[in-house]
C-alpha cells in the first residue's frame, strides 16, 4: 500500500480537527469567556531556544509542567514517556546489568545499545547542555520545572544525535524568597526515600537553590542462590543552582549536580535456554557453544548442565534467577554549567551555555543466570564532556525573530569489557582454546557546528521559518581485544583509525493561524546520528595479510514531512499531527566475508525504512476540578531496502515500535473549608505489541499491555503539610523493560522486567 494511502485517514483526521476548532475558536474570539484554569493555561516552551508560546512552535511536542511531575507516580524521565504519544523510554537497555541507560525512541527512531562506543538517536539535554552517553542519562524528575519531548528530526537547533528528537529537562530556578521544603517517602519493598530542599535570596540580586533526593527500595527479582534481589534502588542525587540577576540586562546562572548510586545490577531473567543435543551422535566440530561447555566442563566437573533446568522457577511468579555471578550496577556523575544572558539591545540577546560533565560507570552482569559460569561480563565505562554554545537571538519588529549560533563539543570515552565466557575451557583444552576476552576502546570525539534559523511573520495569519545547521565530526578511536587467559591478540593493541564525517541539515516549515487561539502548521526538517566503529568486534574480519579490518560504519539520516495543528478554547488545548519520515543509512548488524573466507557478524549502513505516523493530545478541565490529559499514537514501520548479507527480512518489524499506543490520565481537585484540598488521580497507559530486538525473537517480544496508577493527595488549608497514597502497577502487570535474544551464539534470551506492585505514602512539609 502506498504511503499515501495508509496515512488518508490521519490526514483526513488533522483536517477535519483543525477546521472544526478553528470555527470554535473564532466564535469564541467574540465571548467573554473566562480565563484558563488548570493544565489549560497558557503553556511556555523553548524548543526553538527562545521562550515562546506552545501553538506559535510549529513541532509535535509533549509538555509536562512542575504540577504533573510532583505525580508520585513519575520518579525519573523515562516514566514520562509513558504519558507522551509515539515515545518509547527504558531505563535497562538489553544485556547491559543497569537501570540507569537511556533507551529511547520517538517515532520509531533511537538507539537500543547501552554501549558506550554508540551514540544515542535521541537527545537528552539537561537545562540546555547535552548529554552525550546513554548511562547514566536517566534524570530525576527532582527540582524539575519542566519536561519538553520534542518530536524530530531536530537536526537544525540541537544537532547531532536528534534525529528521533530531544527531551529537554528544564531545572527550577531559584527565587528571592526563602522557601524549603521536606518529603519523606516509604512503601512495600522496603522503600525509604528522603527529598530535601531549600532556596532564597543571598545578596545583591544572587539567589540560590539546593536539593538533595536519597532513594533506597529492594529489589524485584530474587537471587535464588542467594539473599540478594535485583532490581534495587540505592542512589542520591543532590543539585545545587545559583542565579545572579546582575541587572535588566545580564544574568548568570551556575548549575551544578551529582548522582552517586551503588545497587545491585538490573532486575534480567532468562526467558529461553537451549538444550544440548546428545553430543555423543554429533562430532565435536559441529557443537554448539553451550554443548561444548556442558560436555567439557558443566557435567565432568559439577555434574550438571547449563540447560532449561535453570529458567526462572514457578515461585514469585517467575521474578527470580539462579545466577552466582558479577551483581552490581554503580554510578558516579557530574556536572557543572555556567549560562549567561546577556540583552545587547531591547531586541538582540546572547546567551553562553559552558558545561563540563563526568561519568564513571561499572556494571557487572550474570549473563548466564545460573550457578554455573557458562557467561559473565563486567563493563566500565569513564567518560568526560565539554560543551560549548553561543547563541544570538533577535526580533524585527514582530516581524522577524532568528537565532544564529555556534556549537563546540569535546569529549573522551574510555570503555573496558570483560566477557568471561565458557569459563574453564581454556584449562580443560591445555590452552588450545579461550573463548573469554578482554576489550578496550578509547575514543575522543569532536563536534563543531553552526546553525541558524528565521520566523517570518508574512502577515497576521502566516509564519514561515527556515533553518540550517553544518556540523563537523572527528572520532579517533583505539581498540585492543585479546583473548582472556592467554593473553593473545584479537584486535590491536591498534591506534587512532579515525574518521570525520560532515552534515548539512536544514527545516523549513509553514505556520496558518485561523486564530490567535488555532494553528495549523506544515514541516519538513532533518537530522542524522553520529557513526563510528564496532566496540564489541571480537571476530573481526581480515585482509589478504591477515591483518583485522576495523569495524567502521557511517551516520544514519533521517528527513520527515509533517502536518499538524495546535487549538486552544475555552479550557481544553488540543493537538494533533500526522508525518512520514524516510530512515536511511541504518546501523545494523550483518555477515561480513573476510580474505580467509570466514564469517564474522560486523555493524553496517544496511538497511532503510519508512515510517509512517500520528499523534492526537488532549488537555481539558471538566467544571473546573476534573482535568482530563489524553493521547493517541499509531506508528507504520516497514523497511524498504536491506542490503543481501544482513541478519534481515523485510517481513521484520523494527523494534521498540508498538502500532498504538495511548494513555489516559485523570485528576479531580475537591477543595473543602474546614479541611483543607484534596486530589483523586488514575491514570493509565497502554502498548500494543513490541518488538525488543531487531530479529523479532517471540520470547522476548512484549505483547500487548496496560498499566495502572493512581494516588490520593491531601493538603492542609495552608498548603504546608500534605499527605499523598499512591499505588503503581495497580494490576501487578508482567512486563518487558527490554529483551535480547543470542540464542545462535550463547543459546538464550534474555529480558528485565519492569517493576510489579508498588504502593506507599509521601509525608510532605513546606516552610
Amino acid at each position: 500500500m502506498r504511503t499515501v494511502d495508509r496515512l488518508y485517514p490521519c490526514i483526513t483526521l488533522v483536517f477535519a480537527c483543525s477546521l472544526t476548532y478553528a470555527a470554535a475558536g473564532n466564535a469564541q474570539e467574540g465571548s467573554n469567556s473566562s480565563g484558563l484554569s488548570g493544565n489549560t493555561e497558557e503553556v511556555i516552551v523553548t524548543a526553538r531556544k527562545r521562550e515562546e508560546r506552545l501553538q506559535d512552535v510549529p513541532i509535535s511536542i509533549s509538555v509536562f509542567n512542575e504540577h504533573i511531575l510532583q505525580s508520585p507516580t513519575i520518579e525519573d524521565i523515562s516514566q514520562v514517556a509513558n504519558f507522551a504519544p509515539n515515545v518509547e523510554f527504558s531505563s535497562s537497555p538489553p544485556i547491559s546489568g543497569t537501570s540507569n541507560a537511556a533507551a529511547v525512541f520517538i517515532r520509531g527512531i533511537g538507539q537500543n545499545d547501552f554501549l558506550a562506543t554508540n551514540d544515542p538517536g535521541v537527545g537528552i539535554y539537561l537545562d540546555g547542555v547535552y548529554i552525550a552517553r546513554s548511562v547514566g542519562s536517566v534524570l530525576k524528575i527532582n527540582d524539575i520545572e519542566r519536561v519538553e519531548i520534542l518530536r524530530g528530526p531536530q537536526g537544525t537547533l540541537f544537532g547531532k544525535n536528534t534525529i528521533g528528537g530531544a527531551i529537554q529537562v528544564i531545572s527550577r530556578k531559584p527565587t528571592e524568597e526563602f522557601n524549603s521544603s521536606i518529603e519523606v517517602t516509604g512503601g512495600n519493598e522496603d522503600r525509604r526515600d528522603l527529598a530535601l530542599s531549600v532556596e532564597g535570596g543571598l545578596f545583591g540580586g544572587l539567589s540560590g537553590r539546593l536539593s538533595l533526593l536519597d532513594e533506597n527500595r529492594d529489589g524485584y527479582v530474587k537471587q535464588n542462590m542467594g539473599d540478594e534481589y535485583f532490581g534495587d534502588i540505592n542512589r542520591t542525587t543532590a543539585k545545587g543552582i545559583l542565579h545572579w540577576q546582575f541587572n535588566d540586562d545580564f544574568e548568570f546562572t551556575l548549575t551544578g549536580d551529582h548522582t552517586a548510586q551503588r545497587q545491585n545490577s538490573a532486575a534480567e531473567v532468562q526467558v529461553e535456554i537451549q538444550d544440548s543435543r546428545d553430543v555423543s551422535t554429533v562430532p565435536p566440530s559441529e557443537w554448539k557453544n553451550w554443548e561444548t561447555f556442558n560436555a567439557l566442563i558443566a557435567e565432568p566437573q559439577f555434574g550438571t548442565s547449563w540447560d532449561s533446568r535453570w529458567l526462572p522457577s514457578a515461585n514469585d511468579d517467575g521474578f527470580n534467577n539462579y545466577s552466582t555471578g558479577p551483581n552490581y550496577d554503580n554510578l558516579d556523575i557530574s556536572g557543572l554549567a555556567l549560562t549567561g544572558n546577556f540583552a545587547l539591545s531591547d531586541s538582540m540577546i546572547l546567551t553562553s551555555i559552558t558545561s563540563k560533565r563526568e561519568m564513571q560507570s561499572n556494571l557487572g552482569r550474570d549473563a548466564d543466570a545460573s550457578p554455573l559460569d557458562y557467561g559473565h561480563q563486567v563493563t566500565e565505562d569513564e567518560q568526560d564532556q565539554f560543551s560549548q554554545e553561543l547563541r544570538l537571538s533577535g526580533e524585527l519588529d514582530d516581524t522577524l525573530a532568528w537565532t544564529a549560533g555556534l556549537y563546540y563539543l569535546s569529549e573522551g570515552i574510555e570503555n573496558a569489557q570483560d566477557v568471561v565466557f565458557m569459563d574453564g575451557l581454556y584449562d580443560v583444552t591445555g590452552g588450545a582454546a579461550d573463548a573469554s576476552f578482554r576489550v578496550f576502546n578509547k575514543i575522543d570525539v569532536e563536534s563543531r557546528a553552526a546553525f541558524g534559523q528565521a520566523t517570518w511573520n508574512l502577515h497576521e495569519k502566516v509564519a514561515l521559518t527556515g533553518g540550517l545547521r553544518y556540523t563537523k565530526e572527528e572520532k579517533d578511536f583505539f581498540i585492543d581485544i585479546s583473548t582472556a587467559n592467554s593473553g593473545q591478540a584479537i584486535i590491536g593493541p591498534m591506534d587512532n583509525p579515525s574518521d570525520s564525517w560532515t552534515d548539512t541539515s536544514p527545516m523549513l516549515s509553514a505556520n496558518y493561524y485561523f486564530s490567535d487561539k488555532s494553528t495549523m502548521y506544515f514541516s519538513y526538517s532533518e537530522g542524522f546520528k553520529g557513526g563510528g566503529y564496532n566496540g564489541r568486534l571480537v571476530n573481526p574480519v581480515r585482509d589478504e595479510s591477515g591483518e583485522p579490518i576495523i569495524d567502521k560504519f557511517d551516520p544514519e539520516e533521517a528527513k520527515s514531512f509533517e502536518l499538524g495543528f495546535k487549538h486552544q478554547f475555552a479550557q481544553t488545548y488540543v493537538q494533533g499531527s500526522v508525518f512520514t519520515t524516510d530512515y536511511t543509512n541504518l546501523q545494523v548488524s550483518v555477515l561480513t566475508v573476510g580474505a580467509n573466507n570466514l564469517i564474522a557478524v560486523t555493524i553496517d549502513n544496511a538497511a532503510k525504512a519508512r515510517i509512517n505516523g500520528a499523534e492526537l493530545e488532549l488537555n481539558t478541565t471538566v467544571f473546573n476540578n476534573l482535568d482530563l490529559n489524553m493521547g493517541v499514537g499509531y506508528l507504520d514501520a516497514s523497511y524498504t531496502e536491506l542490503k543481501s548479507n544482513t541478519l534481515l527480512n523485510k517481513n521484520h518489524e523494527l523494534q521498540k515500535i508498538p502500532k498504538w499506543n495511548a494513555h489516559l490520565r485523570t485528576e479531580y481537585q475537591l477543595l473543602t473549608q474546614s479541611f483543607g484540598e484534596f486530589t483523586f488521580a488514575i491514570e493509565g497507559s497502554y502498548k500494543s505489541k513490541t518488538y525488543n530486538d531487531p530479529l523479532n525473537t517471540e520470547s522476548v517480544a512484549q505483547p500487548r499491555y496496560t498499566l495502572l496508577n493512581g494516588f490520593i493527595r491531601w493538603a492542609d488549608q495552608s498548603d504546608h503539610l500534605n499527605l499523598t497514597l499512591f499505588v503503581n502497577n495497580l494490576t501487578d502487570e508482567k512486563y518487558y523493560l527490554s529483551g535480547a535474544s543470542e540464542m545462535a551464539s550463547v543459546g538464550a534470551s534474555t529480558a528485565t522486567y519492569g517493576r510489579r506492585l508498588e504502593w506507599g505514602a509521601t509525608l510532605g512539609y513546606s516552610f
